[in-house]
């Protein structure tokens, strides 16, 4: 598919190699780095199906962006069969039909989020697994790397290195003031509480009920693809773990692994009513040029399907888990 995306002018990478989140970030940094301040991003994996409340996804950033609203987060959904077995693709019926249960599978055995950020502007940036906008008075620490795992230094490669002056710095208490870029001080917290567009950019959170995420993980060989990561991140030495997260998938195993399939009450399922995820076309199109992004990966082994990691979190004052 990579020469319909070059017909199109479409940015990608081609990654052929062992899967790792923190690869995964730095090739993100890099072709987000393409995108202007004034875009929107639409990020979804390549699991994962985003529903906007009816409206194609240019109308409702549109109603979006003139609410004042720059960030859009949704329930994240795991699709699962009606049994909750693991079973093989099939070309039809469609991947709702084959998938009817809405459950809560990474929250209630990963203890993940059950949230993802869908949609948010050129200036901002996410964390490894996608599930939060990064205020600005924490972003140097994260995407520094420090408050990452010690992970590589990508905050050149973002807006808030670029564009320091045009953010609303709000600080919580539990922020390390030391990692603010230089000259930065800490903003009222009574102040800068809408998108200010140029100035004072500031996150501004839409989560209703009309958007979600629903996320295509259980299936045949999903148990393989947790396998091959779990043996990844936590390396050889069991002292020193290659990546700490890795306890995200040894708890996937134990919940999923000894009977291979997952307990339809205890990842508290629903059915989808039918018809419910039906949609029309929709073909207007924003006036704002949009930058189309791609990122292909082609794993060592061909069950690997999964996303990231959650990543770990600290609950902020002002912004709900930013």
């Amino acid at each position: 598919c990579t020469h319909i995306l070059d017909e199109k002018g479409i940015a990608y990478v081609l990654w052929l190699s062992q899967y790792s989140s923190e690869v995964m970030y730095k090739y993100r940094m890099e072709l987000q780095s393409k995108v202007d301040v004034d875009d929107w991003i639409i990020h979804a994996d390549c699991d994962e199906f985003h529903y906007y409340g009816g409206k194609s996804a240019v109308d409702f950033l549109e109603d979006m962006e003139r609410k004042g609203f720059n960030e859009v987060r949704g329930q994240y959904v795991d699709r699962v069969s009606g049994d909750g077995a693991l079973t093989a693709l099939a070309e039809h019926p469609n991947l709702f039909a084959q998938y009817p249960l809405q459950c809560a599978v990474i929250k209630t055995v990963a203890g993940g989020r059950d949230f993802k950020t869908m949609a948010y502007r050129g200036y901002w940036r996410t964390d490894r697994g996608n599930h939060q906008v990064i205020r600005p008075a924490r972003a140097l620490g994260y995407i520094g790397g420090k408050a990452r795992d010690d992970g590589e230094d990508l905050f050149h490669l973002t807006p808030y290195d670029t564009h320091q002056a045009s953010y609303h710095y709000q600080c919580a208490a539990h922020d390390d003031l030391s990692l603010l870029p230089p000259a930065v001080k800490c903003a009222d917290k009574d102040k800068g509480a809408k998108d200010k567009g140029a100035k004072g950019w500031t996150p501004t959170r839409y989560q209703g009920a009309d958007v979600a995420v629903h996320h295509f993980k259980w299936h045949h060989g999903v148990l393989a693809s947790i396998k091959d990561r779990l043996a990844f991140y936590k390396g050889d030495d069991p002292a020193h773990p290659r990546y700490a997260w890795y306890t995200d998938s040894e708890k996937l195993m134990s919940g999923l692994g000894a009977t291979g399939k997952i307990n339809i009450k205890k990842t508290e399922c629903v059915r989808s009513k039918p018809g419910a995820m039906v949609r029309g076309r929709n073909r207007s199109r924003m006036r704002r040029r949009r930058t189309l992004l791609s990122m292909l990966w082609w794993p060592s082994s061909a069950s690997e399907l999964s996303r990231g990691e959650q990543e770990e979190e600290v609950e902020g004052e002002e912004v709900e888990g930013a």
